[in-house]
Protein backbone atom coordinates (compact mmCIF):
# COMPACT_ATOMS: atom_id res chain seq x y z
CA UNK A 1 0.00 0.00 0.00
CA UNK A 2 1.12 3.59 -0.68
CA UNK A 3 0.27 6.28 1.83
CA UNK A 4 -0.31 9.90 0.91
CA UNK A 5 -0.63 12.68 3.49
CA UNK A 6 -1.83 15.22 0.93
CA UNK A 7 -5.39 15.24 -0.33
CA UNK A 8 -6.07 12.79 -3.14
CA UNK A 9 -9.24 12.39 -5.18
CA UNK A 10 -10.03 10.35 -8.29
CA UNK A 11 -13.56 11.69 -8.52
CA UNK A 12 -15.48 14.54 -6.98
CA UNK A 13 -18.04 12.86 -4.78
CA UNK A 14 -19.81 14.82 -2.07
CA UNK A 15 -23.50 15.60 -1.65
CA UNK A 16 -23.73 16.57 -5.31
CA UNK A 17 -22.56 14.39 -8.22
CA UNK A 18 -22.98 14.64 -11.97
CA UNK A 19 -24.17 11.68 -14.00
CA UNK A 20 -21.49 10.50 -16.47
CA UNK A 21 -21.85 11.50 -20.11
CA UNK A 22 -21.33 9.24 -23.07
CA UNK A 23 -18.62 10.30 -25.48
CA UNK A 24 -19.62 12.49 -28.39
CA UNK A 25 -17.73 12.36 -31.66
CA UNK A 26 -15.92 15.61 -32.39
CA UNK A 27 -16.97 17.51 -35.48
CA UNK A 28 -13.96 19.80 -35.67
CA UNK A 29 -10.70 18.01 -36.54
CA UNK A 30 -8.70 20.59 -34.59
CA UNK A 31 -10.66 21.94 -31.63
CA UNK A 32 -9.86 25.37 -30.29
CA UNK A 33 -8.14 24.82 -26.97
CA UNK A 34 -9.47 27.28 -24.38
CA UNK A 35 -7.55 27.79 -21.16
CA UNK A 36 -9.59 29.65 -18.54
CA UNK A 37 -6.43 29.92 -16.41
CA UNK A 38 -4.81 32.07 -19.07
CA UNK A 39 -4.96 35.75 -18.03
CA UNK A 40 -5.62 36.56 -21.70
CA UNK A 41 -8.66 34.27 -21.84
CA UNK A 42 -11.52 35.86 -23.78
CA UNK A 43 -14.97 34.42 -24.40
CA UNK A 44 -15.96 33.73 -28.00
CA UNK A 45 -18.60 36.04 -29.43
CA UNK A 46 -21.50 34.11 -30.95
CA UNK A 47 -24.68 34.89 -32.86
CA UNK A 48 -27.69 32.60 -32.59
CA UNK A 49 -30.56 33.89 -34.77
CA UNK A 50 -34.05 32.48 -34.35
CA UNK A 51 -34.64 29.03 -35.83
CA UNK A 52 -36.59 29.33 -39.08
CA UNK A 53 -39.51 27.15 -40.16
CA UNK A 54 -39.25 25.84 -43.72
CA UNK A 55 -42.70 24.16 -43.56
CA UNK A 56 -45.84 24.95 -41.53
CA UNK A 57 -45.28 23.77 -37.95
CA UNK A 58 -48.22 22.28 -36.04
CA UNK A 59 -46.36 20.19 -33.45
CA UNK A 60 -46.08 21.77 -29.98
CA UNK A 61 -42.38 20.92 -29.61
CA UNK A 62 -41.70 22.28 -33.08
CA UNK A 63 -43.36 25.56 -32.20
CA UNK A 64 -41.26 25.75 -29.04
CA UNK A 65 -38.11 25.34 -31.12
CA UNK A 66 -39.11 28.24 -33.34
CA UNK A 67 -40.11 30.44 -30.42
CA UNK A 68 -37.48 29.55 -27.83
CA UNK A 69 -34.79 27.32 -29.39
CA UNK A 70 -32.26 30.05 -30.19
CA UNK A 71 -32.70 31.69 -26.78
CA UNK A 72 -32.21 28.33 -25.05
CA UNK A 73 -29.00 27.70 -27.00
CA UNK A 74 -27.71 31.16 -26.06
CA UNK A 75 -28.51 30.46 -22.40
CA UNK A 76 -26.52 27.22 -22.51
CA UNK A 77 -23.55 28.89 -24.19
CA UNK A 78 -23.51 31.58 -21.50
CA UNK A 79 -23.74 28.89 -18.81
CA UNK A 80 -20.65 27.15 -20.24
CA UNK A 81 -18.54 30.21 -19.54
CA UNK A 82 -16.83 30.06 -22.95
CA UNK A 83 -19.19 32.14 -25.10
CA UNK A 84 -20.77 35.59 -25.20
CA UNK A 85 -23.89 35.65 -27.43
CA UNK A 86 -24.73 38.92 -29.15
CA UNK A 87 -28.18 40.39 -28.61
CA UNK A 88 -30.49 39.80 -31.59
CA UNK A 89 -30.68 43.49 -32.37
CA UNK A 90 -26.91 43.70 -32.78
CA UNK A 91 -26.96 41.54 -35.91
CA UNK A 92 -30.48 42.17 -37.23
CA UNK A 93 -29.26 43.76 -40.47
CA UNK A 94 -26.72 41.03 -41.21
CA UNK A 95 -29.31 38.35 -40.45
CA UNK A 96 -31.87 39.90 -42.82
CA UNK A 97 -29.27 39.96 -45.60
CA UNK A 98 -28.35 36.36 -44.83
CA UNK A 99 -31.97 35.20 -45.02
CA UNK A 100 -32.55 37.05 -48.28
CA UNK A 101 -29.46 35.50 -49.85
CA UNK A 102 -30.00 31.92 -48.68
CA UNK A 103 -33.74 31.28 -48.37
CA UNK A 104 -35.72 29.88 -51.30
CA UNK A 105 -39.41 29.04 -51.64
CA UNK A 106 -38.69 25.32 -51.66
CA UNK A 107 -36.34 25.00 -48.69
CA UNK A 108 -34.33 26.74 -46.06
CA UNK A 109 -30.98 26.34 -47.78
CA UNK A 110 -28.60 27.92 -45.31
CA UNK A 111 -28.33 24.70 -43.31
CA UNK A 112 -27.79 22.35 -46.26
CA UNK A 113 -25.79 24.83 -48.34
CA UNK A 114 -22.10 25.61 -48.35
CA UNK A 115 -22.17 28.24 -45.63
CA UNK A 116 -21.19 31.89 -45.97
CA UNK A 117 -19.92 33.74 -49.01
CA UNK A 118 -16.76 35.79 -48.79
CA UNK A 119 -18.74 39.01 -48.50
CA UNK A 120 -20.90 37.55 -45.73
CA UNK A 121 -17.82 36.54 -43.75
CA UNK A 122 -16.68 40.16 -43.90
CA UNK A 123 -20.09 41.37 -42.69
CA UNK A 124 -20.27 39.04 -39.69
CA UNK A 125 -16.62 39.58 -38.77
CA UNK A 126 -17.22 43.34 -38.77
CA UNK A 127 -19.85 42.75 -36.07
CA UNK A 128 -17.28 40.87 -34.00
CA UNK A 129 -19.06 37.51 -34.46
CA UNK A 130 -16.73 34.52 -34.23
CA UNK A 131 -19.29 31.71 -34.36
CA UNK A 132 -22.65 31.82 -36.16
CA UNK A 133 -25.27 29.13 -35.49
CA UNK A 134 -28.28 28.84 -37.79
CA UNK A 135 -31.16 26.39 -37.74
CA UNK A 136 -34.15 25.30 -39.79
CA UNK A 137 -37.14 23.23 -38.70
CA UNK A 138 -39.71 21.27 -40.68
CA UNK A 139 -42.31 18.56 -40.32
CA UNK A 140 -41.72 15.58 -42.59
CA UNK A 141 -43.63 12.29 -43.12
CA UNK A 142 -41.94 9.45 -41.25
CA UNK A 143 -39.56 11.83 -39.46
CA UNK A 144 -41.87 14.03 -37.43
CA UNK A 145 -40.29 17.28 -36.33
CA UNK A 146 -36.91 17.70 -38.04
CA UNK A 147 -34.32 20.21 -36.85
CA UNK A 148 -31.21 20.97 -38.91
CA UNK A 149 -28.50 23.12 -37.36
CA UNK A 150 -25.01 24.21 -38.23
CA UNK A 151 -22.36 26.39 -36.66
CA UNK A 152 -19.94 28.32 -38.82
CA UNK A 153 -16.67 29.47 -37.32
CA UNK A 154 -16.60 32.94 -38.82
CA UNK A 155 -13.10 33.68 -37.55
CA UNK A 156 -11.58 30.57 -39.17
CA UNK A 157 -13.90 30.51 -42.17
CA UNK A 158 -15.15 26.94 -41.74
CA UNK A 159 -18.10 24.87 -40.62
CA UNK A 160 -17.44 23.22 -37.27
CA UNK A 161 -20.76 21.48 -36.45
CA UNK A 162 -23.67 20.33 -38.61
CA UNK A 163 -26.39 18.08 -37.18
CA UNK A 164 -29.91 16.96 -37.99
CA UNK A 165 -32.40 15.72 -35.38
CA UNK A 166 -35.62 13.85 -36.18
CA UNK A 167 -38.67 12.70 -34.20
CA UNK A 168 -38.17 15.47 -31.65
CA UNK A 169 -40.27 15.06 -28.51
CA UNK A 170 -38.35 17.35 -26.13
CA UNK A 171 -37.08 20.56 -27.68
CA UNK A 172 -34.85 21.47 -24.73
CA UNK A 173 -33.12 18.07 -24.75
CA UNK A 174 -32.45 18.50 -28.48
CA UNK A 175 -30.95 21.97 -28.04
CA UNK A 176 -28.85 20.66 -25.16
CA UNK A 177 -27.52 17.87 -27.31
CA UNK A 178 -26.50 20.35 -30.00
CA UNK A 179 -24.86 22.57 -27.38
CA UNK A 180 -22.80 19.57 -26.25
CA UNK A 181 -21.60 19.02 -29.83
CA UNK A 182 -20.77 22.71 -30.14
CA UNK A 183 -18.85 22.84 -26.88
CA UNK A 184 -16.77 19.82 -27.87
CA UNK A 185 -16.01 21.32 -31.27
CA UNK A 186 -14.46 24.35 -29.58
CA UNK A 187 -12.91 22.85 -26.45
CA UNK A 188 -12.21 19.21 -27.30
CA UNK A 189 -14.44 18.08 -24.40
CA UNK A 190 -18.13 17.24 -24.50
CA UNK A 191 -20.49 19.46 -22.56
CA UNK A 192 -22.55 18.73 -19.46
CA UNK A 193 -25.90 19.92 -20.79
CA UNK A 194 -27.51 16.47 -20.98
CA UNK A 195 -26.07 15.33 -17.67
CA UNK A 196 -27.96 15.08 -14.40
CA UNK A 197 -27.13 15.79 -10.77
CA UNK A 198 -27.91 13.60 -7.79
CA UNK A 199 -27.90 15.25 -4.38
CA UNK A 200 -29.11 15.00 -0.79
CA UNK A 201 -31.45 17.61 0.66
CA UNK A 202 -34.17 18.27 3.22
CA UNK A 203 -37.52 19.82 2.32
CA UNK A 204 -37.64 21.42 5.75
CA UNK A 205 -35.27 21.59 8.72
CA UNK A 206 -37.39 19.02 10.54
CA UNK A 207 -37.68 16.51 7.67
CA UNK A 208 -35.34 13.63 6.90
CA UNK A 209 -32.67 13.79 4.22
CA UNK A 210 -33.84 12.49 0.83
CA UNK A 211 -32.09 11.91 -2.49
CA UNK A 212 -33.04 13.98 -5.52
CA UNK A 213 -32.16 14.10 -9.21
CA UNK A 214 -32.13 17.26 -11.30
CA UNK A 215 -30.94 18.48 -14.68
CA UNK A 216 -27.46 19.95 -14.94
CA UNK A 217 -28.67 23.43 -13.97
CA UNK A 218 -30.81 22.36 -11.00
CA UNK A 219 -34.10 22.34 -12.89
CA UNK A 220 -36.62 19.46 -13.05
CA UNK A 221 -35.95 18.25 -9.51
CA UNK A 222 -37.37 14.78 -8.77
CA UNK A 223 -37.15 12.85 -5.48
CA UNK A 224 -36.10 9.19 -5.75
CA UNK A 225 -36.53 8.39 -2.04
CA UNK A 226 -39.11 9.12 0.63
CA UNK A 227 -40.04 8.00 4.13
CA UNK A 228 -39.29 9.25 7.62
CA UNK A 229 -35.68 8.04 7.68
CA UNK A 230 -32.45 9.45 6.22
CA UNK A 231 -30.91 8.58 2.85
CA UNK A 232 -27.27 9.46 2.20
CA UNK A 233 -24.20 9.17 -0.06
CA UNK A 234 -25.62 8.73 -3.59
CA UNK A 235 -23.27 7.48 -6.31
CA UNK A 236 -23.91 7.24 -10.07
CA UNK A 237 -23.13 4.16 -12.12
CA UNK A 238 -20.79 4.85 -15.08
CA UNK A 239 -23.65 4.62 -17.59
CA UNK A 240 -25.76 7.11 -15.63
CA UNK A 241 -28.66 4.71 -15.20
CA UNK A 242 -28.27 3.52 -11.59
CA UNK A 243 -27.76 5.29 -8.28
CA UNK A 244 -26.38 3.45 -5.25
CA UNK A 245 -27.03 5.03 -1.86
CA UNK A 246 -27.23 4.41 1.89
CA UNK A 247 -30.61 4.23 3.59
CA UNK A 248 -31.83 3.82 7.16
CA UNK A 249 -35.15 2.41 5.97
CA UNK A 250 -34.67 -0.72 8.07
CA UNK A 251 -33.12 1.17 11.02
CA UNK A 252 -29.63 -0.09 10.20
CA UNK A 253 -27.66 1.68 7.42
CA UNK A 254 -27.81 -0.52 4.31
CA UNK A 255 -27.01 -0.12 0.62
CA UNK A 256 -29.73 0.28 -1.99
CA UNK A 257 -29.67 0.76 -5.75
CA UNK A 258 -32.18 2.78 -7.78
CA UNK A 259 -32.86 2.27 -11.50
CA UNK A 260 -33.60 5.71 -12.98
CA UNK A 261 -35.15 4.10 -16.06
CA UNK A 262 -37.63 1.76 -14.37
CA UNK A 263 -37.72 3.71 -11.06
CA UNK A 264 -37.30 0.43 -9.16
CA UNK A 265 -35.40 0.44 -5.84
CA UNK A 266 -33.56 -2.68 -4.66
CA UNK A 267 -31.82 -3.52 -1.38
CA UNK A 268 -28.21 -4.65 -1.88
CA UNK A 269 -27.08 -5.46 1.68
CA UNK A 270 -28.73 -6.91 4.78
CA UNK A 271 -26.23 -7.13 7.59
CA UNK A 272 -26.29 -6.35 11.30
CA UNK A 273 -23.38 -3.93 10.95
CA UNK A 274 -23.00 -0.71 8.99
CA UNK A 275 -22.97 -0.78 5.17
CA UNK A 276 -22.42 2.58 3.46
CA UNK A 277 -20.36 4.69 1.05
CA UNK A 278 -21.03 2.90 -2.24
CA UNK A 279 -18.83 3.65 -5.26
CA UNK A 280 -19.09 2.02 -8.71
CA UNK A 281 -16.09 0.61 -10.54
CA UNK A 282 -15.19 2.22 -13.87
CA UNK A 283 -16.96 -0.54 -15.84
CA UNK A 284 -20.00 -0.72 -13.55
CA UNK A 285 -19.43 -4.38 -12.66
CA UNK A 286 -18.65 -3.82 -8.99
CA UNK A 287 -19.66 -1.57 -6.13
CA UNK A 288 -17.10 -0.91 -3.39
CA UNK A 289 -18.49 0.00 0.02
CA UNK A 290 -17.65 0.24 3.71
CA UNK A 291 -18.91 -2.49 6.03
CA UNK A 292 -18.43 -2.95 9.77
CA UNK A 293 -18.14 -6.52 10.99
CA UNK A 294 -17.67 -6.75 14.72
CA UNK A 295 -15.00 -4.32 15.91
CA UNK A 296 -13.45 -3.85 12.48
CA UNK A 297 -14.53 -1.76 9.51
CA UNK A 298 -13.26 -2.82 6.08
CA UNK A 299 -14.03 -2.39 2.41
CA UNK A 300 -16.12 -4.95 0.54
CA UNK A 301 -17.28 -5.50 -3.02
CA UNK A 302 -20.67 -6.51 -4.40
CA UNK A 303 -22.10 -6.55 -7.87
CA UNK A 304 -25.08 -4.29 -8.76
CA UNK A 305 -27.44 -7.23 -8.18
CA UNK A 306 -26.31 -7.51 -4.55
CA UNK A 307 -24.63 -10.91 -4.95
CA UNK A 308 -21.00 -11.98 -4.97
CA UNK A 309 -20.09 -10.00 -1.85
CA UNK A 310 -16.46 -10.33 -0.84
CA UNK A 311 -13.87 -8.71 1.38
CA UNK A 312 -11.72 -6.37 -0.71
CA UNK A 313 -9.48 -4.32 1.61
CA UNK A 314 -8.82 -5.10 5.26
CA UNK A 315 -6.46 -3.89 7.96
CA UNK A 316 -6.30 -2.78 11.54
CA UNK A 317 -8.42 0.25 12.29
CA UNK A 318 -10.99 1.84 10.03
CA UNK A 319 -10.91 1.43 6.23
CA UNK A 320 -13.62 3.61 4.67
CA UNK A 321 -14.71 5.72 1.66
CA UNK A 322 -13.39 3.68 -1.31
CA UNK A 323 -13.11 5.45 -4.69
CA UNK A 324 -12.11 3.74 -7.95
CA UNK A 325 -9.69 5.51 -10.28
CA UNK A 326 -11.06 6.30 -13.78
CA UNK A 327 -8.95 3.52 -15.35
CA UNK A 328 -10.07 0.96 -12.75
CA UNK A 329 -6.51 0.06 -11.76
CA UNK A 330 -6.50 1.67 -8.32
CA UNK A 331 -8.76 2.33 -5.37
CA UNK A 332 -8.24 5.26 -3.00
CA UNK A 333 -9.59 4.95 0.54
CA UNK A 334 -9.25 6.44 4.00
CA UNK A 335 -7.66 4.33 6.75
CA UNK A 336 -6.76 4.82 10.39
CA UNK A 337 -4.32 1.93 10.46
CA UNK A 338 -1.47 4.29 11.46
CA UNK A 339 -3.48 6.22 14.01
CA UNK A 340 -4.80 9.37 12.37
CA UNK A 341 -6.82 9.00 9.16
CA UNK A 342 -4.72 9.02 5.98
CA UNK A 343 -5.47 8.39 2.32
CA UNK A 344 -4.16 5.18 0.79
CA UNK A 345 -4.10 3.74 -2.73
Amino acid sequence: MKRFISTLAFTCSAFIAFAPLSLIAADAPRPLQISIDNPAFRKLVTATPEIQASTPITDAQGKKLVEEGAAELSRLLVFSGFFTPLADGAFAGAWTQFQTAHKTKESTSWVSGNGLTGEEYVTWRALGVEALTVGAISEEPGKGVVLSMKTIDVARGKEVVAKQFTHITDYKATIRQYADYLLEAYTGKSGIFNSRIVFVARKTKASQKQIYISDFDGSNVVAITDGNYPHLSPSWSPDGRYIAFTSYEFKNPELFIFDTKTRVKKRLTNFAGLDSGANFSFDGRWIAYTSSRGDDTDIFLTNPQGVGKKLFIEGSGLDVDPKFSPDGKHVAFVSGRFGNPHIFV
